[in-house]
């Protein structure tokens, strides 16, 4: 049975996906903290929460669309922190997220205080999308 927390870091890890697929990276960004730190291997490691919005309107600008995490699991490690690793896919690439640590923020809401994820295999657009 999942506790409370666990099912608050699921949820809260779904709105960063939906806000991904709307394609807003401010709404990306805002699900961390002002001084998180990110690692995407093999592209970049961010610090902040501007630059962590860049690097996800850079991937946006590129195409990227369609995030989903395909079975996500919840360390809770305190009241106040907790991990979610999952695997997952979009339409342009595949990976792993091995580490993403969520901290309960005075203003009662969770956010990323460490994003480390790695894309594994890069997809091909399907043929005739830029026709």
């Amino acid at each position: 049975m999942k506790t409370n927390i666990q099912e608050q870091i699921e949820t809260t890890a779904r709105g960063w996906a939906a806000a991904f697929n709307r394609q807003d990276a401010a709404g990306c960004a805002a699900c961390y903290v002002e001084d998180a730190t990110m690692h995407a291997e093999p592209l970049a490691q961010v610090r902040g929460r501007k630059d962590i919005e860049s690097f996800w309107q850079g991937l946006m600008d590129a195409g990227y669309r369609d995030v989903r995490y395909l079975d996500p699991k919840v360390e809770v490690l305190s009241d106040t922190r907790a991990r979610l690793t999952s695997p997952w896919s979009m339409n342009l690439a595949k990976g792993m997220i091995h580490d993403e640590q969520w901290m309960l923020c005075e203003d009662g809401r969770w956010r990323l205080e460490h994003d480390h994820f790695e894309i594994l295999e890069n997809l091909e657009p399907p043929s005739g999308a830029d026709s």
